[in-house]
């Protein structure tokens, strides 16, 4: 099974054990260190003896034998209550990964808008969404100059908005929104403006920025149009 890497998360040909694993992925990085998570997530899928490839029959073994908190702890994944109620009421859910939409995953508990967006933005191409972390909240506040809050928003009207004007910018550059969210993400987490820079070259978009002499880590503003 080819296991999500946070490096380059979009696979768009995943078998449905793989989609089941980078969901699971989705789900214990919010607010966490993605790789550190890749790797306890991995533990944690291999740790209880089972002959399933499934990583959803996995969980129902290890809820059927009263130990799925217990793996939780084990794995040291964190956020053992969120996580065992969001895994044991997404298994019972019996989604269809392929078809299932935001709004059917925002109904699983523990899931949100920027988990259900990371998701399909990682395993679809048909799709369209902003998945509104912190690195592209400082994106849309130190490039764009839109104002925003430090952390994801609770609220969906808010979350709905800033999604629209980094969509808005997305659809100005004519970039894949995945591929653009996935460098921001890069340059933000490694402290490296090369990625956005490289990349900006290579989509023949750099004319719609401007350099500028600042103390973040992408020092550059969007030319308005």
């Amino acid at each position: 099974m080819r296991r999500t890497d946070p490096q380059s998360p979009i696979i768009l040909d995943r078998t449905t054990d793989e989609l089941e694993e980078c969901l699971l992925f989705c789900i214990v990085v919010a607010g966490k260190t993605a790789a550190t998570q890749q790797r306890l997530l991995k533990n944690f899928l291999t740790s209880f003896p089972s002959q399933s490839t499934s990583p959803f029959d996995l969980i129902r073994e290890m809820d059927a034998a009263g130990k799925l908190s217990q793996q939780l702890m084990y794995s040291k994944l964190g956020q053992y209550t969120r996580l065992t109620s969001c895994f044991r009421d997404l298994v019972a859910s019996n989604l269809d990964l392929r078809t299932c939409t935001i709004d059917d995953l925002e109904a699983i508990h523990g899931i949100g808008p920027k988990t259900a967006r990371f998701f399909l933005t990682c395993t679809r191409s048909d799709v369209r969404f902003a998945v509104i972390d912190t690195h592209n909240l400082r994106f849309l506040r130190e490039v764009i100059g839109e104002e925003t809050p430090i952390t994801t928003p609770q609220s969906k009207r808010e979350y709905q908005r800033l999604e629209a004007k980094y969509l808005q910018i997305v659809n100005k550059l004519g970039v894949n929104a995945a591929e653009f969210d996935l460098v921001i993400w890069k340059s933000y987490s490694q402290g490296e403006q090369r990625f956005f820079e490289d990349f900006i070259k290579e989509a023949g978009v750099d004319s719609m920025f401007i350099k500028k002499n600042n103390n973040g880590i992408l020092k550059f503003g969007f030319v308005q149009s």
